[in-house]
């Protein structure tokens, strides 16, 4: 499509008649509406852009965006053009030129000085550099430096594509300026200048003519490119209605919006037939997108979309008195019902009123093709004769269905039962009410076949015969309450709110058809069988179902409906009549729009995890990656509503998937880890598009990766061997601490029975012998037997009650008391210290050593005190010894250079360090000179802390 834009001086008034104009209906109503729509543009992946008075809108099929545009000293915008590599441009009032790529504006160029104009345009040549028409003629490359000007006194408005690479601009001057191939040249313009002066013109081609328009006398030129001359043709009843004249080629069609409203148009040529269009609205721009649809820009009203020329508008826009009820018959005729209670009839292009009160709306119409009787609701239950065009009142309630019986008799349902209405002439007639049908009747049905009248009311579905004879009809235990049913060969449909369509045959076996309209929750309101199909009209639409429930088209945007909102329709042969919110419609069921070519699909966006990606380039997601959701869309205006979308995701699910066009997002909430390609393609009417594919995966989780798998096992392997050799080192550490632990055991039995003991011991007892003190010798032995038994007894155990080793220690040193005579004295202080364990035979070796080191060759009494401390969880045992001290008892053993010492501290120290290693904490042992104020030894005192264990 090519347009061009001319403003002039004159106005003319319309003088010509309007004919019947193309259907349409309003693109962007919610986000347009209101604006002025200056200029319309396509890119080549079919996003729109409106150059309109409150700056540059984009839609790409799924949302309106605002382009911000910085820098702008104004925001109404104009003459939108794009250039090979799809970068837009477009200007405002200001001389401001900005450049529109990848949805990025910014201030491209500025006209300043001699150039600058209120009126400039804008273009671009084959190479992609920028054309301005202003004073003169401007060429910038991308970079937007100027390659090209030349500078006029007048403004050069408008362009003409006069060849590969060449563009001729032209203002009011005899000259044009010339762009071919990267140069500018100036040409004159040669015509009869005797005739009159040629004013502000334009060159455009229509039907392998080339025309030239002078627009200040309207007059229209042939122009010969060859020689540059102008040959006059006369004025041309297509430019007559426009101040401003304005031309729009889309191919053999030409427009010329008026100035004021409306807008001329001719297929045949610029003399022949002409129409006018649309009388009630300014159109102030007129485009051909890549579908063949016609955008007519307008002031306020948003972009009027014409799907097909074609297709024919509404009889008569009544939007303020919507015909909510229709009846179509086989003589043409259509019966019409208003919201404001007219009823009308519609023949031969002529809307004639035949009654109404102007009280109530007429709720319904009915009518046969077999009766001469239309029934509708005029405050009463009327009738109208279609041959004397006769109203009669035929009896008082509020209509709701009719079921013609014969030519002259039908069954009425009302709001108060079902009657039986006969004619008997002309205008008499018998009204006879059905007996036991006094209920409120939703609708009614004929079956010729059974002579069974069929009637859904407020008592559910019921069947009634010749004799009045009633029988209720069920539907799996339930009654039905049928908003419409109808009769067809026998065979009567039945709506179901919940099910969808019921069939019941003659012998009432019922089986179920569920449409699958675009949202689940549409309510039937109205179905007429139709070529083995259903026309259904619903709350949200007009459909055409075929009997296993498919929608097969959509009465909607393709032909220009206003609204999916449908008051009525009626079928008569193979068209339909319908009443919706812009009026009344007359519709070929079966065209089809013979230019429609296969669809298109389009991936739009990814989102992974709620969060849109670059699809383009990324293909490899984390194993959090798992949710994904794909937008898709079909780019076409006219057949939105009837595109389906199939879809699948090879890796998840091979089987197709379908979801209509309002569903246009595909989501997968939780994949698991894997290649995926996500497959999909469009259909309508049986023609798909290719396929568009996307190709991702999904990393598996870091441990189920191959190397950590391996890695896994390595290292259990490593930890399980380590783990073993711990194992192994530390039960050889047990068994070295066993053995030493026993070794130690062994230590301190050796300790108290080493031979000096034993021998002394026993001395002491042969003693008590030689001195006939049979009693105290056998007390001795006696205690020597238990000390040797218990012994032997704990040699084995880890740890023995404090109170054994107590008395361990008392038999030993009473033993001892008898080689020491009456100067020792001992005492044991157990400070009531109960309840725990400590290792056996720990204490007595330090108290041997204070014995023989300490007290032995001490002269005077001997005293040793033994003390038990539990605090702060460490158990200590202090012996004290009133002794010669360690220092004078070293320089004894040296001069007797002894070779065997009773117990040696090495070896006492070896086994506290065992201790220590197997049990912790604080063990050790302290050995304390004591000395008197002049530093004379008077003893020794040995703190031992040991190991503990709480018996409860």
């Amino acid at each position: 499509m090519r347009k061009l834009f001319i403003i002039t001086l004159a106005l003319f008034s319309l003088s010509f008649a309007v004919a019947q104009q193309p259907a349409y209906f309003i693109m962007g109503e919610n986000y347009l509406k209101g604006l002025k729509i200056f200029d319309i543009l396509q890119d080549d992946d079919h996003n729109y852009y409106f150059a309109t008075n409150e700056g540059i809108i984009k839609y790409d099929f799924i949302k309106y965006t605002k382009i911000e545009v910085k820098s702008a000293k104004s925001v109404s915008f104009f003459n939108l053009c794009i250039n090979r590599d799809g970068v837009i441009y477009f200007n405002n009032l200001n001389n401001q030129i900005f450049e529109l790529k990848k949805d990025r504006c910014r201030l491209f160029y500025e006209l300043k000085g001699e150039q600058s104009s209120n009126l400039i345009c804008l273009t671009n040549d084959d190479k992609g550099n920028l054309l301005i028409g202003c004073k003169g003629l401007i060429a910038l490359d991308s970079a937007a430096k100027v390659i090209g000007t030349a500078k006029t006194q007048t403004p050069m408005s408008y362009f003409y594509r006069a060849g590969p690479d060449a563009w001729i601009f032209s203002g009011s001057r005899d000259t044009v300026l010339l762009w071919k191939q990267g140069e500018i040249t100036e040409k004159a313009i040669s015509y009869d200048h005797s005739k009159r002066k040629l004013g502000f013109f334009f060159l455009f081609d229509y039907l392998d003519t080339n025309y030239a328009l002078d627009i200040s006398s309207k007059y229209l030129y042939v122009f010969n490119k060859s020689n540059w001359q102008l040959t006059e043709r006369g004025q041309s009843r297509l430019f007559q209605s426009s101040t401003n004249t304005r031309i729009y080629i889309t191919g053999q069609q030409i427009w010329s919006p008026s100035s004021v409203s409306g807008i001329n148009f001719s297929a045949t040529g610029i003399n022949s037939h002409l129409n006018t269009y649309y009388p009630d609205v300014f159109i102030s721009d007129v485009f051909r997108d890549h579908e063949g649809n016609l955008l007519l820009g307008t002031f306020d009203k948003g972009v009027m979309v014409i799907p097909d020329l074609k297709v024919d508008d509404v009889v008569n826009s009544v939007t303020k008195d919507p015909m909510i009820s229709l009846y179509a018959d086989a003589n043409k005729s259509v019966y019409m019902g208003s919201n404001k209670g007219l009823v009308y009839e519609y023949k031969n292009n002529n809307l004639n009123p035949i009654t109404g009160n102007k009280n109530k709306s007429i709720e319904g119409i009915f009518g046969s093709n077999n009766s001469d009787f239309i029934i509708f609701d005029d405050r009463k239950v009327s009738c109208l004769n279609k041959r004397t065009k006769e109203v009669l009142t035929l009896f008082n309630a509020s209509l709701k269905d009719v079921a013609f019986v014969s030519a002259n008799e039908m069954y009425v349902g009302t709001n108060m039962g079902i009657s039986k209405v006969t004619f008997t002439s002309g205008r008499e007639f018998r009204v006879e009410p059905i007996p036991q049908q006094n209920v409120r009747v939703y609708s009614l049905a004929y079956n010729s076949k059974s002579g069974l009248i069929y009637s859904s009311g407020a008592n559910g579905l019921t069947t009634i015969d010749r004799y009045g004879k009633t029988s209720k009809i069920l539907y799996q235990g339930r009654g039905i309450f049928a908003e419409k049913i109808v009769c067809h060969q026998g065979l009567i449909y039945a709506t179901d709110r919940e099910t969808g369509i019921l069939v019941l045959d003659n012998n009432n076996k019922i089986s179920v058809i569920k449409p699958r309209f675009p949202n689940e929750d549409e309510i039937i309101k109205k179905l007429v069988l139709y070529e083995n199909t259903f026309i259904i009209s619903t709350s949200n639409g007009l459909y055409r179902v075929n009997a296993k429930g498919d929608i097969i088209k959509q009465y909607h945007t393709a032909f220009g409906f206003s609204s999916k909102k449908v008051y009525d329709f009626s079928v008569e042969g193979h068209f339909m009549w319908v009443s919706h919110f812009g009026g009344v419609q007359k519709i070929d069921i079966n065209y089809e729009n013979t230019t429609a070519t296969k669809p298109r699909i389009v991936l739009r966006e990814v989102r992974v995890n709620d969060l849109p990606i670059d699809f383009k380039q990324l293909h490899r997601f984390s194993s959090k990656e798992r949710k994904f959701e794909f937008v898709i869309y079909s780019p076409t205006l006219r057949n939105q509503e009837n595109i389906k979308y199939h879809y699948k995701l090879l890796g998840y699910n091979e089987n197709w998937l379908v979801q209509g066009a309002q569903f246009n997002t595909i989501t997968y909430n939780a994949l698991s880890p894997g290649k995926y390609t996500l497959v999909v393609k469009a259909e309508l009417s049986g023609k798909f598009s290719s396929e568009a594919q996307f190709v991702f995966t999904i990393m598996s989780p870091f441990y189920m990766q191959w190397w950590f798998i391996l890695g896994s096992i390595l290292l259990f392997l490593t930890a399980v061997y380590l783990i073993y050799r711990r194992q192994l080192n530390r039960q050889r550490q047990k068994s070295k601490q066993i053995n030493e632990l026993n070794l130690s055991k062994l230590t301190a039995i050796q300790s108290q029975m080493n031979p000096h003991f034993i021998f002394n011991s026993l001395n002491s007892i042969q003693d008590l012998v030689l001195q006939q003190n049979a009693t105290k010798a056998y007390d001795s032995i006696n205690k020597f037997a238990a000390l040797i038994r218990k012994i032997m007894h704990h040699s084995s155990s880890e740890f023995i009650d404090i109170e054994e080793e107590l008395s361990i220690l008392n038999i030993y040193l009473e033993l001892e008391l008898l080689r020491f005579k009456k100067d020792f004295s001992y005492q044991i202080n157990s400070n009531n210290i109960t309840d725990i364990e400590i290792p056996p035979m720990l204490i007595q070796p330090y108290v041997e050593n204070a014995l023989k080191h300490g007290l032995l060759h001490k002269a005077g009494e001997k005293n040793l005190q033994i003390d038990m401390i539990l605090q702060n969880g460490v158990f200590t045992c202090i012996i004290t010894d009133n002794g010669i001290g360690r220092k004078k008892s070293q320089e004894m053993k040296d001069r007797q250079n002894k070779l065997y010492d009773s117990f040696s501290g090495s070896s006492l120290n070896t086994r506290l360090s065992i201790l220590k290693k197997h049990f912790g904490g604080e063990i050790g042992v302290e050995i304390i000179d004591l000395y008197d104020e002049a530093n004379n030894a008077i003893g020794t005192r040995v703190e031992l802390r040991a190991p503990f264990k709480q018996k409860y």
